[in-house]
């Protein structure tokens, strides 16, 4: 459930005072609450967007690892091909 700071008593209280009918005052209230719930029920928090941090990190320095391991095949590819053409020129 969302934790919605929507003060209910007082919303009706105030309708009330504006002479609004108390069924329809609390009607009117509850509407506007469950508008707030469901607004507010798909917000991040601070604790979501610390996890969601945290694991972006994580992929973060995977990426980085993985980048720097296809780097390091790379280049000893290319040196073992100067290597072949290295041989094979002083061959010819």
């Amino acid at each position: 459930m969302a934790v919605s700071s929507f003060d209910t008593i007082t919303a009706t209280r105030s309708l009330e005072r504006s002479g609004v009918p108390r069924a329809q005052a609390e009607s009117i209230t509850n509407t506007v609450r469950q508008a707030a719930d469901a607004w507010t029920a798909n917000l991040a928090t601070k604790d979501d967007l610390a996890v969601l941090r945290a694991d972006m990190k994580a992929d973060l320095a995977a990426l980085k690892a993985e980048v720097f391991r296809a780097l390091w095949v790379l280049g000893i590819g290319m040196l073992t091909g100067v290597g072949v053409l290295l041989a094979i020129s002083r061959m010819v």
